[in-house]
Order: structure tokens, then sequence, then C-alpha cells
């Protein structure tokens, strides 16, 4: 089964203050992040020349990256204060408020569509947003997934100390612990990829290449390894640098904070249910 994580602070836990307003550094920060992300050369071998939708675009870093790079890229979210941040920032790029569980699309709309780090937000489970995204693709169309991974060392360090963290926070302190996201084994996700009918044609990681950043080190170890400099996301301190160098001798499997799976909309498909 995926792992469950609580919060007390969720937004702050992922990066996100709410009424945080406008700031022109933080997303020139999210668009450059993008070229330091390993799954960057990932895209530019797989994506299509046609229409892309990312679905849960937040502040547009990923839309106004790839839309410089040439591809017909436009955004959706559910948040209109992320949206107006990103038009803010970049006048040209299309972006529209929805839910991404109810795309604005008729049937068979876009070539690809990319989701990063969203559905694992939803506490009764992806299928019905992976549902939806199969029924704007066009036959062969591609879906560019990423989901938090359940790593080695979230499986050996973390979530057995999280454990102990959400007992005490909620038995002794009395706090009130919210649902924050799922963590997927390999296997995990990629079931739920074929249960909704995508084929499923290419795995991998999804972390920072960079030395001075690392999802898995900023989202679990917030306190311990994470910038002070809120403009820089999954920033590292002094200490998580030098984590981060230790665990680059091995596998990026061992700590990566993410996976992505790039999956296929069969040429023969039939609707979803």
């Amino acid at each position: 089964m995926s792992y469950k994580i609580y919060s007390a602070d969720v937004e702050r836990t992922y990066g996100k203050i709410s009424g945080q307003g406008y700031q022109r550094e933080r997303i020139y920060d999210l668009v450059e992040s993008c070229k330091l992300r390993n799954i960057d050369s990932v895209f530019e071998s797989i994506l299509p020349n046609g229409k892309i939708l990312e679905a849960g675009c937040g502040e547009g870093g990923w839309v106004i990256h790839l839309r410089r790079k040439g591809y017909e890229v436009i955004g959706v979210d559910i948040s209109s204060e992320d949206l107006r941040n990103a038009r803010r920032y970049d006048t040209t790029i299309p972006l529209l408020t929805s839910d991404i569980a109810k795309l604005p699309f008729m049937d068979r709309s876009f070539e690809a569509v990319i989701c990063l780090g969203v559905v694992e937000h939803y506490e009764d489970g992806p299928l019905d947003l992976l549902k939806e995204m199969y029924r704007v693709l066009e036959p062969k169309g591609l879906l560019l997934l990423t989901v938090p991974y359940e790593n080695l060392l979230r499986k050996i360090v973390h979530h057995p100390m999280a454990c102990v963290y959400f007992s005490i926070e909620r038995f002794l302190l009395r706090r009130k612990l919210v649902f924050g996201e799922y963590r997927y084994s390999r296997r995990e996700i990629t079931n739920l990829l074929e249960e909704t009918g995508f084929k499923v044609v290419q795995v991998c990681v999804d972390e920072y290449v960079s030395a001075d950043r690392c999802l898995a080190l900023w989202v679990d170890w917030l306190f311990v390894f994470r910038s002070r400099d809120k403009t820089k996301y999954a920033g590292l301190n002094w200490l998580g640098k030098r984590v981060k160098a230790l665990l680059s001798l091995f596998t990026l499997w061992i700590y990566s904070g993410g996976i992505l799976i790039c999956c296929e909309k069969p040429p023969d498909c039939v609707k979803v249910q």
C-alpha cells in the first residue's frame, strides 16, 4: 500500500504559504530550476510538438519553461491566486482556472498531458484524476506523471521516524493532523495507471541534479536541511548539501524524492468508465 503522510501544517511542509502574494524572484526560480531536474531531459526526448496540457500547473514554472522551448503548452490549476501570480510574471502564457478532476476540455483534445506532483494530494486516491486525463488525451497521446517516491531512505529512516512524530503530535500534543500526500512504490503507481487503461512506456526518478537542491531532503527534513532562502524551491542549507553529496555516491533510486512515469493512451482505446 502507498504510504500516507500527515502534517499539522501542510502548506509549510510543501513550500506553499496562503496569501504569500506575488514574488517575482520565487517564480523566476521556479522557471529556472526546471532545467535542474533530470526529468527536463526526458521531456525533451519524448514530448510531441502538438497541444500539451499541464494539469495542476501552480504558478506556471513548467508552462513558462516549456513554452520558451517552443512547446504549445496550456496550464490549468484550481488556485486563481497562483494563476494570477503566473500571469503577472508572464502575460503571454495561456492559463485556465479549473479543478483537474473536471477538465474544461472535450475528449481527445491533447497530444500530451503533464501532471507533476499533484495527484498524490487527493486523499480519495488518483484514479478519478487519471481517468479525466485519459479522457482528454488523443489515442497514442502521452501522460507524463510524477508522484512522491517511497524510496529506500524513506522506508528505513524517515517513515519510521514520521510515525513516532505523528503519534506525539496527535496523542500527546493533541494537535490536529491533516492529510498531506501519498507516497508510491514503482509497482503501485504503474498498476494504477494500467488500471486506468494506460500503457507504461518509461519510468525514471524525479530529482534535482544540482548539488544545492533535493526534493526528498527538502520535504522530509524541512527544519534540518532546508535553505532559509524561501524563493529557492527545494534549496538546501550547508548541511543538506553535504548529506546530498554523500547520497550522490549511490544510485538515485535510493533517495530520489519523486518518480516519473511516462505512459501512452492506446490507439485502440475504449472509453474509461
